[in-house]
């Protein structure tokens, strides 16, 4: 038997400062509550609330525009923590845009991560089990794109970025217990591109990772080192739509030297005017 239950609180505000910019500001009021309880391993009863507040500034000089944010928690699980981003575009011509940004991250673990009992498969084996010892993911990401729009009808955009994580959450070992990863490095880009052609519109999406662990150099597990996905949708005359969807992800690791296979997929979709 598993339960659980999130109740949330927010309050923002945004205010223009004219030529000097905008300003948003907001706090955030959060209390988990979960419980399981297993025949075998036990179960857990557990509360916690965060509390949080947040400022950005955001503004344009001529073709460039900027946000800057910081924002505090306070977790009565994990104690505080202050986070930041910066961000800054540049219309360096009609068609093109640069744009770079840093930020930084922090994820408590979730309940699941930190009690969830697992199953036992084997007397004194058992597999998928939180652990309560767990400390929070920290990241630094920083990345830099740029976006090409010939045509209002038509957007093509690349992405480069790098995340480096601090006690990163994984389920990973012999018995795929919760636990983390001191230090991770995770690089990659991603292209895609959107664009219309009378009742058509098409959009695309291709990415490519590569997720290790610092400390020894091995892939992380379970995180796909390519991605494709193409969208294709018709619009009717009557408002009615039809859409098909292509996605593929490639082989990915998994414990014991083993390969999750690669695999595509196919949707369609409609809908009635």
């Amino acid at each position: 038997t598993f339960g659980s239950a999130r109740n949330t609180l927010d309050w923002s505000l945004s205010k223009s400062l004219g030529k000097a910019g905008a300003i948003d500001l907001g706090l955030n009021l959060a209390r988990e509550t979960g419980y399981s309880w297993e025949d075998y391993t036990g179960g857990f009863e557990a509360s916690r609330h965060n509390r949080a507040a947040f400022l950005a500034w955001r503004g344009r000089f001529g073709r460039q525009s900027w946000e800057a944010s910081v924002r505090h928690d306070d977790s009565s699980q994990f104690g505080g923590a202050s986070t930041g981003s910066l961000a800054w575009g540049w219309q360096a011509a009609p068609q093109w845009r640069v744009r770079a940004n840093l930020g930084q991250g922090f994820r408590a673990p979730d309940f699941n991560a930190l009690y969830y009992p697992g199953f036992q498969v084997a007397p004194g084996v058992v597999l998928f089990a939180g652990n309560d010892l767990l400390e929070p993911e920290r990241s630094r990401t920083a990345e830099a794109g740029l976006d090409w729009t010939p045509s209002a009808d038509t957007r093509v955009g690349l992405s480069l970025y790098r995340s480096r994580v601090d006690d990163l959450i994984v389920f990973a070992g012999a018995l795929f217990q919760a636990t983390n990863i001191a230090r991770a490095q995770i690089d990659g880009a991603e292209l895609e591109f959107a664009t219309r052609v009378g009742a058509l519109s098409l959009r695309g999406q291709a990415g490519w990772l590569d997720a290790r662990d610092a400390g020894t150099g091995e892939p992380l597990l379970r995180r796909a080192p390519r991605k494709a996905a193409l969208s294709a949708d018709w619009a009717f005359g009557n408002g009615a739509s039809a859409g098909i969807d292509f996605s593929a992800v490639a082989a990915r690791p998994d414990v014991g030297d083993a390969r999750l296979g690669g695999y595509g997929r196919v949707d369609l979709r409609a809908m009635l005017p």
